[in-house]
């Protein structure tokens, strides 16, 4: 992965790699992100539902007003196992560490760099540690949380059954930190296996983006 990373750096600073800015031209953002996305997949294929999907994360990423939703709401990544959903925020991951283009909360200038954390790594966490355990994630500015809604409906803690993803997603809508997610169910299954509450936290806090792309692992 360094070496495709240097690689795109020295071939690429006529686009602007260091800001990744799209300008009007998205054809050479597009030829990066292909070979960043085929250093973590090599059989990925950037066909043009792929395209599609790439040009619009990436608008937003990028903060291109031409971005159709809210730039200051996350994203929620929606579509089938392997059509690319967590492929495509590693990518934009690795583009924002690249490329450090920074958003502001209260007059602060934070870049945009984030971890991704299965949601199965999160319950684990709080079996082992309690809230102690997920607290640095309610804390964070950033962070994407990988395959949400695939986790157990809630877990037993002292008696009370706690509902630990949803949790997490309340306490960081509450505090305003921009969040990131992936999950293999339409709106439809997250709205029946989240509480109203959670659903409404959401909303405020994502744009929904659906991945329209077969399984490009299969072939």
């Amino acid at each position: 992965m360094d070496e495709i990373i240097i690689e795109i750096a020295r071939e690429s600073t006529h686009c602007g790699i260091r800001r990744l800015s799209l300008c009007n031209d998205m054809n050479p953002s597009l030829e990066i992100v292909e070979k960043i996305a085929k250093a973590y997949e090599p059989k990925f294929i950037m066909s043009p539902k792929a395209k599609e999907m790439y040009e619009d994360i990436m608008r937003y990423f990028m903060g291109d007003t031409e971005f159709k939703g809210d730039l200051n709401k996350g994203i929620l990544l929606m579509g089938s196992i392997g059509s690319g959903k967590t492929l495509a925020m590693k990518v934009m991951k690795k583009l924002s560490e690249l490329c450090p283009i920074p958003y502001y909360k209260n007059g602060r200038a934070i870049e945009m760099k984030f971890d991704i954390l299965s949601v199965h790594e999160i319950v684990k966490l709080f079996m082992a540690k309690g809230f102690e355990g997920i607290k640095p994630y309610e804390n964070r500015y950033m962070l994407c949380l990988d395959d949400i809604g695939a986790e157990a409906a809630s877990v037993k803690y002292y008696g009370n059954e706690i509902d630990i993803i949803g949790s997490l997603l309340t306490s960081r809508c509450k505090d305003g930190l921009l969040t990131f997610a992936t999950t293999n169910f339409p709106e439809k299954i997250l709205e029946e296996k989240y509480d109203d509450r959670v659903v409404s936290r959401m909303h405020q806090m994502f744009n929904f983006l659906t991945i329209r792309e077969k399984d490009f692992r299969r072939g």
